[in-house]
């Protein structure tokens, strides 16, 4: 059993057709949002909306640094992604991270700020070198010559692993990047919390924690009440949070 997905950034030029996509036998699309402090990935808004639309399981990735090699502010790039991918129905979110002096303490301050499901992406090189030690869900690089489908060594432990840069896909104009999940759709479904062990076919229920929604305002009493919980049991297990100051993404304990 395997899941293949697609990433697409304003690289993969032209329109392109989710529904083909999806029924090319792709069950996901992780997509470019961001990149540094400022870039937006102009492509990002539409495909988003429309991957979705079709059907998709959508992720959204932020290239860490300038693309020269250079990191930014990890909490103005963060800010940044979060800000860009908000309002949008999105997932997984992912760090790109390839390049930089010290990447795995960026990394590290970064995915803090990202929930347990979220993923990190680099080369396969990287995560045996300086981010063998990053936590989390791993989506590994690793193609043969030219791009095209390659093998990776047994012993990096990936989960994700993008094993082509040259892959045809219906719907998609030109070639693309592809990757695969080595398990079934739900077991996928199940790494990214959108469905729970117990029943796959119902959200998720009875968590510890929960995530920050733009939905919930900044309001700890709408947070709360949209998790089925009261605002004074959120208040009493997040000391020092301001009941209407919440940050987007920020974690928040629920229950005990």
């Amino acid at each position: 059993m395997t899941v293949h997905l697609l990433d697409l950034s304003h690289n993969n030029g032209g329109t392109v057709d989710f529904h083909k996509v999806k029924a090319g036998g792709y069950d996901a699309v992780i997509l470019k949002a961001t990149q540094a402090s400022s870039f937006v990935d102009p492509a990002f808004h539409v495909r988003a909306k429309a991957a979705k639309a079709a059907g998709l399981i959508v992720g959204a990735y932020h290239f860490a640094g300038n693309g020269r090699g250079v990191l930014g502010n990890v909490h103005t790039e963060y800010d940044h992604f979060a800000a860009t991918i908000a309002g949008y129905e999105i997932d997984v979110r992912v760090l790109d991270i390839e390049v930089g002096a010290d990447p795995s303490t960026w990394a590290s301050i970064f995915r803090q700020q990202m929930k347990p499901t979220d993923w990190t992406y680099s080369t396969d090189a990287m995560f045996r070198g300086v981010l063998r030690h990053q936590q989390g869900t791993r989506w590994v690089a690793r193609v043969g010559p030219g791009g095209r489908p390659g093998s990776i060594p047994p012993h990096n432990p990936w989960t994700i692993w993008q094993n082509s840069w040259t892959t045809r896909v219906p719907g998609v104009p030109g070639v693309c990047d592809t990757s695969i999940f080595r398990s079934s759709l739900l077991d996928f479904q199940r790494l990214l919390g959108l469905v729970s062990t117990d029943h796959p076919h119902k959200p998720p229920s009875g968590k510890q924690y929960g995530w920050v929604e733009k939905a919930d305002n900044g309001s700890v009493y709408t947070f709360a009440h949209r998790r089925g919980v009261t605002g004074k049991q959120v208040l009493a297990l997040n000391p020092g949070i301001h009941p209407f100051a919440l940050r987007l993404h920020q974690r928040l304990r629920i229950r005990r």
